[in-house]
């Protein structure tokens, strides 16, 4: 960062190159890039940028992530790192039956080293670490720091963005401390939504949210929501502020 003192008109905005997802009400949330180069507006995951997603157990955090990297790599041709914390590889497959694609890439490690090195060997465009709270010796204030600067550090360096999946604990808070909402550029919480509480044209059962409550590249308070299937999982009617 220099100390010099730039007069507004002498400096050129930040081009934050955009990524689609495959469901655009997603990628309308995420925000929008205007570039001269284009006729319209770039959407989606920004590159060089780090997203938290906090939800409850079984809420539908790895569904979503693992739809979007499929999106990603078989629509898109992007290279997609599924990086698993607490399970197999393998478990993956159980989610992915009749998928493949030689730019998904899956490994199972809770060693940050172990993380570093495997994107520096995949070079992805997107990289999904599930989860955050199971990476070793994340328990201490200092050692969450770190580990946040060290994300950001590779998703700027690598230019690629890196999803990290975290917990809510059971007062709706995201389980380490301030540290993980504070480095992120974006944060979303994954709610499950009640048949009950639903207008009647969205009373479809297995239905939850991804509400923006944090967003330095783009507007805060969208609702994107998704129904899980026997697929996956697919977008429903959503609100999307800006």
């Amino acid at each position: 960062m220099s100390s010099r003192v730039y007069k507004l008109s002498e400096l050129e905005g930040e081009t934050i190159e955009r990524m689609p997802t495959g469901f655009l009400d997603l990628d309308l949330a995420y925000g929008k890039t205007h570039d001269d180069r284009y006729p319209h507006p770039c959407i989606g995951l920004p590159r060089k940028k780090v997203s938290l997603w906090a939800g409850s157990a079984g809420v539908g955090k790895s569904r979503v992530a693992k739809a979007i990297g499929m999106n990603m790599c078989g629509i898109y041709g992007y290279r997609v790192l599924y990086i698993l914390n607490e399970d197999a590889p393998s478990s993956l497959v159980t989610m992915s039956k009749n998928y493949a694609s030689d730019n998904f890439f899956v490994m199972g490690s809770p060693l940050l080293e172990d993380h570093e090195e495997a994107i520096e060997d995949v070079c992805p465009d997107l990289v999904i670490v599930d989860s955050l709270t199971g990476l070793d010796k994340i328990e201490s204030s200092s050692t969450i720091r770190s580990t946040m600067k060290k994300y950001k550090d590779m998703a700027d360096r690598m230019d690629c963005h890196i999803v990290l999946i975290a917990h809510l604990a059971k007062d709706g808070s995201v389980k380490g401390n301030n540290d993980v909402t504070y480095y992120p550029d974006l944060v979303a919480e994954l709610k499950p939504l009640r048949e009950k509480d639903l207008p009647s044209q969205l009373k479809h059962k297995g239905l939850f949210m991804i509400k923006i409550i944090k967003n330095r590249g783009g507007p805060v308070g969208s609702l994107v929501c998704f129904q899980h299937n026997n697929e996956g999982v697919v977008l429903r009617t959503s609100a999307i502020v800006g």
